[in-house]
């Protein structure tokens, strides 16, 4: 399936028209993924953001279910700490004060202290917090030009907005269909690719 071989073209895909006007499941499928390529897990997140916000009333439905692809694990603690606060946006504010939303954010915090600390999750906690579900990388892809990418291993713990994302989309549009085959996929920092 087409599906499969999204790695490189995600965010490509993400700044387009298209992705956009994707049925609520389709999307879900992409984000819940584990080859879609992305330099950080809040590209995900603004990935359903984006989609959500394009037509709010009658996707705020899918919003729960969207969230539940976030890897919230994966999440720097900074931008789930940002999540905790006020909202500017009327859509970001709905996410962020969902209940099942905040559970999520709050199990994160767990596996982002433990990673800051380099801590081994799975030998510390998994017996203490059976409901602690530890996140799969996904396959992280470096682009140059994009402001807030990096290729070292602190790349995980950046933060930046929604307002800078747009701007990567729209440089993405502007680079015409064929750059992100030019994108290199990169190491995880514990070696996953």
């Amino acid at each position: 399936m087409m599906l499969a071989r999204i790695c490189k073209f995600f965010l490509t895909l993400v700044a387009s028209r298209e992705f956009l006007e994707l049925d609520g499941d389709i999307v879900c499928q992409l984000l819940a993924m584990h080859n879609v390529g992305v330099n950080n897990e809040i590209e995900i997140f603004m990935s359903a953001l984006r989609w959500l916000a394009h037509s709010w009333p009658e996707r705020q439905p899918h919003m729960v279910k969207l969230m539940h692809c976030v890897r919230f694990g994966l999440l720097p603690p900074l931008f789930l700490r940002f999540l905790q606060n006020e909202q500017q946006t009327k859509v970001l504010q709905c996410i962020s004060q969902n209940a099942e939303v905040q559970e999520m954010i709050n199990k994160a915090f767990v596996y982002a202290s433990t990673e800051l600390f380099g801590c081994d999750l799975k030998k510390r906690l998994s017996f203490r917090l059976p409901d602690c579900d530890l996140p799969e990388q996904r396959k992280w892809i470096y682009d140059k030009e994009c402001s807030y990418h990096h290729e070292s291993n602190f790349m995980h713990r950046q933060f930046f907005t929604y307002a800078e994302f747009l701007k990567y989309l729209k440089s993405l549009q502007e680079k015409g269909p064929n750059y992100w085959q030019q994108l290199p996929v990169l190491r995880d920092i514990r070696g996953a690719v």
